[in-house]
C-alpha cells in the first residue's frame, strides 16, 4: 500500500491499496492542479516507482529521501561490506567464532544505544577481524549519516 501524508500538518491524506505506478499516479492525478502545485517536498522511500510518479505528477517538487529508508540502505551496505571482507579475509562465510560475524548485529545499532563496553568490544573485534579497516570505515560513515539525520531532525522539530 501507499500512504499519502501531509507532513507539515502531521495528517494522513489517504491510503492507496497499491504500490503500482499506474494506481498511485492515477490517484494523485485526480487532485486539482492548484493543490498539486502546493507540494514543495516529496519525502519518498527511494523506490523507482515513487520517483517516477512524482517526476510525472509533481515535477516541481523536491524529492527527499526519507531518513528511515536511507539508514536502512546504509545498514544493508555496511553488512555487504562486512560479508565481503569476511569472505576475502577468511575464505568463507561468517562463523560464530569469527570477529566480524560476532558483531554483525551490534554494527547496525545506533552508537548512542550501545554501552561503553559494547562499543569497546565492537572496536576490538573490528581491529581483530579485518586487515584494511573497510568495515570500520563503513561503520563510521553509517554513524555519521545517522548523526546528520538526528541533528537535522531535531532542528526541524524546534524551528
Amino acid at each position: 500500500m501507499t500512504t499519502l501524508r501531509d507532513i507539515t500538518n502531521h495528517q494522513t491524506i489517504d491510503i492507496i491499496p497499491s504500490r503500482s505506478y499506474v494506481e498511485v499516479a492515477r490517484f494523485l492525478h485526480r487532485f486539482p492542479t492548484y493543490w498539486k502545485q502546493k507540494i514543495s517536498y516529496a519525502p519518498l522511500d527511494m523506490s523507482p516507482t515513487y520517483r517516477a510518479v512524482f517526476n510525472t505528477i509533481t515535477p516541481h517538487a523536491t524529492q527527499v529521501a526519507d531518513h528511515f529508508h536511507v539508514i536502512t540502505l546504509t545498514n544493508q551496505a555496511l553488512d555487504r561490506v562486512r560479508r565481503r571482507v569476511q569472505q576475502q579475509t577468511l575464505g568463507h562465510r561468517g562463523r560464530k567464532t569469527n570477529p566480524l560475524y560476532r558483531i554483525r548485529r551490534q554494527l547496525v545499532y545506533g552508537q548512542e544505544k550501545l554501552t561503553d563496553k559494547t562499543q569497546h568490544r565492537i572496536e576490538s573485534l573490528l581491529r581483530l577481524g579485518e586487515p584494511y579497516s573497510e568495515v570500520a570505515i563503513a561503520y563510521r560513515v553509517k554513524e555519521r549519516l545517522r548523526n546528520f539525520y538526528t541533528r537535522h531532525h531535531h532542528h526541524s522539530n524546534h524551528a
